[in-house]
């Protein structure tokens, strides 16, 4: 069998157990390790049971891992050899599961999490269930996933909730990533409106400031000119240098 294929750890095992279970079965020696045939009593078929128990168990220990082959070394029969394999990862599986489904109802939606990182690790958790033959249902699957959603989604998941009919998984993805890219866009607009709100405002101030003050705008970014009737009596002529008249309005004489 190729290394590929072999097994080593928990996620492989029912994979390599239909595989072994095909090369048995096409070996004539299925029956052997599922208890169907037993031991015969005369030296004829006895001899050629032996054969085919050596052949079965060259078999078995060529389909898994070098790490593995402690667990059978001490074990005579392929029977034996079979059972200890799948009692130890049917054992492990059952554990593996436990937690998984414990990590999958624990995951919740980060507020650092886009909804695609979300749903990708719902799928991975999904997806190690599944290589373990532990199937999930639909509706659980989905309600799952909403649970974990942030309070933001409320509305989005009383909605979904609400339907006649549950949506599937990729269903329930797809309608999540146009509600995020809703919400994104709705977020924008409002940053948006809201900048156009405070400079207008700030607008508004420097109008009512001028106002207040008399301030011209023409001179804005200079000394401000107050409005108003001008003491004529500070004003000094540059032609006759006397007071109360501007150059202008002077008289000749």
């Amino acid at each position: 069998m190729k290394s590929e294929n072999k097994i080593e750890g928990a996620t492989k095992f029912w994979a390599w157990k239909m595989r072994i279970d095909l090369i048995l079965a096409w070996s004539d020696v299925l029956d052997i390790v599922k208890g169907k045939v037993s031991e015969p009593s005369d030296d004829e078929r006895k001899s050629k049971y032996e054969k085919e128990d050596i052949m079965t168990r060259s078999i078995i220990v060529d389909s898994i891992s070098d790490n593995l082959i402690p667990c059978v070394t001490n074990l005579d029969t392929s029977k034996k050899m079979y059972n200890s394999l799948v009692g130890l990862y049917t054992i492990n599986n059952i554990r593996q599961a436990m937690s998984l489904k414990s990590e999958l109802h624990d995951v919740n939606m980060l507020i650092s999490d886009i909804i695609a990182s979300y749903f990708m690790r719902i799928f991975q958790l999904r997806y190690q269930l599944q290589t373990i033959d532990e199937i999930i249902s639909n509706k659980e699957h989905v309600t799952t996933t909403i649970n974990g959603f942030p309070y933001s989604w409320d509305s989005f998941a009383s909605s979904t909730c609400g339907r006649k009919e549950i949506p599937i998984f990729e269903e329930l993805w797809t309608s999540c990533t146009q509600e995020d890219f809703r919400l994104i866009s709705k977020g924008r607009n409002q940053r948006f409106e809201e900048g156009n709100s405070q400079a207008f405002a700030r607008r508004s101030k420097k109008v009512v400031g001028r106002k207040k003050f008399g301030f011209q705008r023409r001179n804005e970014g200079k000394r401000p000119i107050p409005r108003g009737k001008k003491d004529m009596s500070k004003i000094q002529c540059y032609r006759c240098h006397k007071y109360g008249h501007f150059k202008r309005q002077g008289h000749e004489g």
